[in-house]
């Protein structure tokens, strides 16, 4: 029986004259029964056109008969765009972010320590949980939206810092929210109350008790 070999040329480019002799010994070699019979012993099981599908017949296919690009409407703004074989339903990132719902948004079961994430409120420290941005304006609203100071108003604060009145804590304890611990600074003056601490804690304990304090439900 004539016996394959090989010449181990990879990537050798051959002739057209070769590539036809070596067609014709294959097909030489295929007409031997006995070849043919022991290539068959050898491959048995690895016909490809003998194995079962894995799939049932009738099966249909998830994805036959659905569009994979096109042009829909987005779900947060309404416009219409293209979307390609991806599973879209909003045009951008920023539409996604401002108008999808998180699965988890107001829900307790994970709040605080239900949560495994949970190591005892320290987020926010070294202020306390009590210092909301509710209680912040709150206290800026009681202070005339005014440096307690040098009298800025937050309307020229927003201009000049580009950002609201900081709301400073007198005895300079973080953890002591009381409304009468609290007053509203430029970014300049809460910056300088951090010099001289003892002078500024009696300035502002004084400039507070010198005039009655009102809470916002009072005004």
């Amino acid at each position: 029986m004539p016996k394959i070999t090989s010449t181990g040329h990879k990537g050798v480019k051959h002739s057209q004259k070769t590539k036809i002799d070596i067609s014709q010994k294959i097909k030489a070699l295929w007409k031997d029964e006995n070849f043919r019979k022991k290539m068959i012993l050898r491959f048995k099981g690895r016909n490809y056109n003998n194995i079962k599908n894995k799939f049932p017949k009738g099966h249909i296919p998830w994805i036959k008969g659905k569009s994979k690009y096109g042009w829909i409407i987005c779900n947060g703004c309404g416009k219409e765009f293209y979307v390609s074989r991806q599973k879209k339903i909003y045009c951008t990132h920023k539409c996604y972010t401002k108008n999808h719902i998180v699965w988890n948004k107001g829900k307790s079961f994970l709040a605080n320590e239900l949560n495994p994430n949970w190591r005892g409120g320290i987020g926010k420290l070294p202020y306390s949980y009590d210092f909301t941005d509710k209680l912040k304006e709150d206290i800026r609203k009681r202070d005339d939206y005014a440096c307690q100071n040098c009298k800025m108003t937050e309307e020229e604060h927003l201009i000049v810092y580009g950002r609201k009145l900081h709301i400073h804590h007198i005895d300079y304890n973080k953890q002591n929210c009381q409304k009468e611990n609290l007053i509203s600074l430029c970014v300049s003056c809460n910056f300088r109350a951090n010099y001289n601490r003892e002078y500024w804690k009696k300035h502002y304990l004084n400039f507070l008790y010198a005039i009655p304090i009102f809470s916002v439900e009072e005004k």
